[in-house]
């Protein structure tokens, strides 16, 4: 996430970078070869026609098909995880506030840890809710 311009009232720029670690897309080669394997099952023979990319597609290919149809579905976690001093990792603390950065706390889905097996409304929320009665209660830094 990054300043758009020196104008407050202009959107951030905000790049999620998707896709941007060799190993996801690695990860992702062998999830779409994998399930090609599935496919091949007599059952399913009527549809392997259908199916793209083709078995016969090269990693580039597959590469190529997951960056243009590839996306997120609900919200995002663990951008900004929460954890205790000793994680290296976590960028807020307890109280949702960003490490190095004084009166910034995160109150999104970003700081959970790890994505959930549910979705994640209900914490989100719960989590907007955490960080407004912190703000109210006027515990800071």
């Amino acid at each position: 996430m990054r300043l758009a311009s020196a104008d407050p009232s202009d959107r951030p720029v905000i790049d999620p970078r998707f896709l941007s670690a060799e190993s996801d897309l690695t990860g992702l080669v062998e999830a779409v070869r994998l399930t090609q394997q599935y496919l091949t099952a007599p059952l399913l023979q009527p549809w392997v026609d259908q199916m793209y990319p083709t078995q016969t597609a090269t990693d580039a290919e597959i590469v190529e098909h997951i960056r243009q149809d590839a996306g997120t579905t609900f919200h995002p976690v663990g951008t900004a995880k929460m954890g205790s001093d000793t994680d290296p990792m976590a960028v807020t603390d307890a109280e949702l506030r960003v490490r190095g950065v004084l009166g910034l706390r995160i109150a999104d889905a970003s700081v959970m840890p790890q994505i959930i097996r549910g979705h994640t409304l209900a914490p989100a929320a719960f989590i907007g809710h955490r960080a407004a009665d912190l703000i109210a209660t006027g515990e800071t830094e």
